[in-house]
């Protein structure tokens, strides 16, 4: 038995509140059947990965340290190898071995500290940006769509109710379903990663900044921006000229991803106003409050 194995998963089956989730109760068998046939030694505890997976670091028989990741994923299809196959270790963690059938990958092995750990917010939003660019390559055939669901999400922000939309002007209601309509319906056939924020973004052996984790969409890059700029938003409400403090983070991440800036505030507005309507949880209410300092 792999030392702190059981712990990871008992922790894992308290974040996904599910005592008796049938995938728990394999997961061991799983790391360790995929250890032996990679040949892969343990070199630390294992931890939780993301909302559903165990990570392992580990040294494969040729001394090369690396992370064994298993994901507790429902859907057949394993995304997250492909996109990472895709991108080819180029501005993305390296994946050296994978399993589709069983939702795992061995990834070369990262540093310890994120972007946000690391870097100043308007720093971070930079490299995001770039990092968005570079990774918008040619995406693998059958992933989600920005452009598949666009007019449905418009409608449904038009549809949406009084109390749905109480934190937010009639104005941001109407901008934010236009965006959707006339931005959202043509779309570049580009990857897009779909998480990027600053805890998925670590340095590589070089020293360069790589993401990790990637849920894959089709879309434009300025759909990233909101993502990254929710790592440390909390302070901006209490910042000095807040909203000029926001659209310089915006800026940021559109200069560098070589985006125009209006089309990255604009959809920052968009996603904020949906997520209010969609009544996503955030912090003390800032996907309205960005909203409305956006649509000012």
């Amino acid at each position: 038995m792999l030392a702190g194995l059981v712990d990871a998963v008992a922790s894992l089956r308290h974040r996904i509140g599910a005592g008796d989730d049938p995938w728990c109760g394999i997961v061991e068998g799983l790391v360790l059947g995929l250890m032996a046939q990679w040949r892969l030694r343990s070199t630390g505890e294992p931890a939780l990965a993301g909302y559903g997976g165990i990570c392992v670091p580990v040294i494969r028989d040729d001394s090369t340290p690396a992370m064994l990741k298993v994901s507790r994923v429902e859907a057949p299809r394993d995304v997250e190898n492909e996109v990472l196959a895709r991108w080819g270790g180029r501005d993305a963690v390296r994946l050296l071995e994978r399993d589709d059938e069983r939702h795992a990958r061995l990834l070369a092995r990262l540093g310890p500290h994120t972007l946000t750990e690391s870097v100043d917010p308007v720093g971070a939003m930079e490299v995001a940006g770039r990092l968005a660019a570079r990774l918008a390559v040619s995406p693998p055939p059958g992933l989600p769509r920005l452009d598949a669901i666009a007019a449905e999400v418009a409608d449904t922000i038009d549809r949406s109710t009084a109390a749905q939309r109480a934190v937010l002007t009639a104005a941001d209601v109407r901008a934010a379903a236009t965006v959707f309509r006339q931005f959202g319906t043509d779309q570049p056939e580009t990857l897009l990663h779909g998480d990027l924020q600053g805890s998925n973004v670590l340095r590589d052996a070089e020293g360069g900044w790589v993401v990790i984790d990637p849920l894959g969409m089709v879309g434009e890059p300025a759909l990233e921006a909101l993502t990254m700029l929710r790592d440390r938003w909390s302070q901006l409400p209490s910042s000095a000229s807040p909203r000029r403090q926001l659209l310089r983070r915006l800026h940021a991440f559109a200069d560098a991803a070589a985006a125009p800036r209006e089309r990255v505030v604009a959809w920052t507005h968009a996603r904020c106003v949906r997520a209010v309507v969609d009544g996503v949880a955030d912090d003390r209410g800032l996907h309205a409050w960005t909203a409305r300092q956006l649509g000012a």
